[in-house]
């Protein structure tokens, strides 16, 4: 259900980043963060809103190599940020 709300918000809609949060907080709960990683890593992101997460999802497992690169990456797509 929330994957057809991402599909259907479109790529500029602000409520991707409260959608995206939404995913992130089900595999958390499952335990299963390093599952939702790869799965945004293989949709290879170029969006804010999905770099931003796998930022956030890569500073909380521990990676702050991937965690810095992946930020530097959000911002270079929406600098205002």
């Amino acid at each position: 259900t929330l994957k057809k709300a991402l599909a259907t918000a479109g790529q500029e809609a602000s409520v991707r980043a409260e959608i995206y949060e939404t995913i992130a907080e089900l595999y958390r709960a499952d335990q299963q963060l390093p599952i939702l990683i790869k799965q945004l890593e293989d949709e290879h992101p170029n969006d804010f809103a999905r770099l931003s997460l796998l930022g956030k999802l890569y500073e909380e497992t521990g990676d702050a190599n991937n965690a810095i690169a992946t930020y530097r990456r959000a911002l270079a797509v929406d600098p205002r940020q």
